[in-house]
């Protein structure tokens, strides 16, 4: 009888201390999952994100002209009545504009996404170079400006987390941007001459009342490509700052430069040309929802 009371007493107080054991057991895996899925937590950039962004550009851009009738590339004095003309119309300038765009954390440690932004500019540059007029009686200046006014983009995102709160990114995608261009050929002061040839010339200089031989501009809609680099902090759960790099590259365009003045049945022309390339660095800031 003893017996069976000693073994019922051991039965019970093991089968208590395998119950503790599993409780103890389950309540610290129970914390490890919550420990994981805080950690987790904090870690994860996926969401939709808004912000603002500026900075400062630098503008590349040559503006060429080139003869365009039988007038102005005819031979004088072993020389064309306008030259090919080039001039670099390199310059800077500020933006600032709004940005948005979402971000898949696929990973510990990789993250892609999309992102599009939108921003007002004032990035403009201006260059002249020297070139004989009429066959080297005369000398004047090519002047070649031109002036991006705003741009966007929508680009994809690809990066790397060196730490939790570090993203290291490379971007790429479509641009589009609305700028300006502007040539004209002068004829230096104190110089007058005209030229007519096969029912084209035009004439310039202080007795045709302007030292403009030919001028032109033309405002555009440019679409192009985007590509760049660039790093987040994430200063806090849902605000992040940003530095990024960003090449855009809106290709050449083509436009008329007409005589201002002519007394021949048709105006002289020149056909001009302008390339759009900026190197822009900018900073941001965002917040994720």
């Amino acid at each position: 009888m003893r017996q069976r009371v000693r073994f019922g007493m051991e039965y019970m107080e093991n089968g208590m201390s395998w119950r503790r054991m599993l409780g103890v057991a389950g309540s610290v895996a129970s914390l490890g999952m919550t420990t994981q899925a805080m950690a987790a937590g904090a870690q994860s950039w996926t969401g939709f994100y808004a912000g603002l962004t500026g900075g400062y550009g630098l503008s590349r851009s040559n503006g060429t002209a080139l003869p365009g009738d039988p007038n102005t590339d005819r031979l004088t004095g072993g020389l064309p009545v306008v030259s090919p003309l080039v001039a670099g119309a390199d310059g800077s300038g500020w933006f600032a504009g709004a940005l948005a765009g979402y971000n898949w954390q696929v990973d510990r440690r990789a993250i892609v996404g999309i992102e599009a932004d939108l921003s007002a500019a004032d990035l403009a540059g201006r260059g002249t170079t020297a070139t004989p007029v009429f066959g080297g009686q005369n000398t004047g200046t090519f002047n070649a400006s031109q002036r991006l006014r705003w741009f966007g983009t929508l680009r994809g995102r690809a990066g790397v987390l060196p730490s939790e709160n570090l993203l290291l990114y490379a971007t790429g995608g479509l641009a589009v941007g609305g700028i300006d261009h502007a040539s004209s050929l002068i004829l230096d002061p104190g110089q007058s001459n005209s030229i007519g040839l096969f029912g084209y010339g035009f004439g310039c200089g202080g007795i045709y009342g302007s030292t403009t031989c030919f001028a032109g501009d033309i405002s555009r809609t440019a679409w192009g490509w985007a590509a760049g680099l660039g790093g987040e902090y994430r200063a806090t759960q849902n605000v992040t700052l940003r530095f990024e790099y960003l090449y855009l590259d809106f290709g050449k365009t083509g436009y008329v430069l007409p005589a201002v003045h002519y007394t021949t049945p048709l105006a002289s022309v020149l056909n001009a040309s302008g390339d759009s390339r900026f190197n822009l660095f900018r900073l941001g800031a965002s917040y994720r929802f």
